[in-house]
């Protein structure tokens, strides 16, 4: 039986307030329920890359390799005197500061022929630097170029969502096709001086003719709506 502190009325063992002054009931000997937080948040948030200060991000990268080209410039004139070796190292982090461009440029394309413009710079760099320029101009330095500007073009096709998978599909295979000829014609002439097409035609003729069959099957309704139901695409 309990009585109001404040009152004495007589109160009923439910009430939580006495029911003619209006105080609070409390009982010494009835725990109280708090209900106990977690020590971590239930919540999860929502990473996005979008939220990224991509900017700031490449200007941490582009001083971190300047820091270590400088370093390597001034550990090969301690030990040698003058900058040798150190001028790979030079011209290899000029190479990775073009990767910084994909974080300020929006068009990919513009970012993209800059990133191949030193790639060939590099190498071409690389092969002066070691004396011989022959297997640049005759072999890496072209098949670098035609390989850089059909991935690109492949890139931005992918890219592109008003074509249909199955004919993006057709193009990349019948982009293999053709670096595969394009490869070993490269390799002839440095080679041989002449081209004579051998192993890379009965190599990119199969591809080709696959991807000649993905893009006719990509105007048949039946077909597709068939690819779609069984693939789930």
């Amino acid at each position: 039986m309990s009585y109001c502190v404040n009152c004495g009325v007589k109160l009923a063992p439910s009430e939580k307030r006495c029911p003619l002054c209006g105080t609070e009931v409390i009982n010494p000997r009835e725990k109280e329920n708090v209900p106990v937080r977690p020590a971590y948040s239930s919540e999860i948030e929502n990473y996005s890359f979008k939220n990224v200060n991509w900017k700031y991000l490449g200007n941490v990268l582009s001083l971190v390799l300047a820091g270590i080209a400088v370093l390597f410039v001034i550990c090969n004139l301690i030990t040698s005197g003058k900058i040798d070796w150190s001028l790979y190292v030079l011209i290899s982090t000029a190479y990775l500061e073009t990767f910084m461009l994909f974080f300020y440029l929006k068009s990919f394309a513009v970012s993209a022929a800059v990133w191949l413009l030193s790639t060939e710079l590099l190498i071409g760099g690389i092969a002066f630097l070691s004396g011989d320029v022959k297997w640049f101009i005759l072999l890496v330095g072209p098949f670098v170029a035609e390989g850089g500007i059909l991935t690109i073009l492949a890139v931005c096709l992918f890219m592109n969502r008003r074509i249909m998978l199955i004919r993006k599909i057709s193009a990349l295979l019948l982009y293999i096709a053709v670096m595969l000829l394009v490869m070993e014609a490269h390799i002839d002439v440095f080679v041989s001086g002449s081209i004579s097409l051998f192993w890379s035609v009965f190599a990119s003729l199969p591809v080709g003719c696959l991807s000649l069959v993905f893009f006719c099957i990509s105007f048949s309704s039946r077909i597709m709506e068939e690819m779609r139901q069984r693939l789930f695409f």
